[in-house]
């Protein structure tokens, strides 16, 4: 199953000082995941 990921995730997956970054972290171990041109757009 891959995973969208909404804006709010992908920025605590790409910023590591981001309170939320050791969670999505650890939620997306192993899982694979996607982005949209338009959530690219927001970050």
């Amino acid at each position: 199953m891959t995973y969208l990921l909404d804006v709010s995730t992908l920025l605590a997956w790409l910023t590591a000082s981001h309170t939320s970054n050791s969670t999505v972290l650890g939620w997306e171990s192993g899982k694979s995941v996607a982005i949209c041109p338009i959530t690219e757009l927001l970050v």
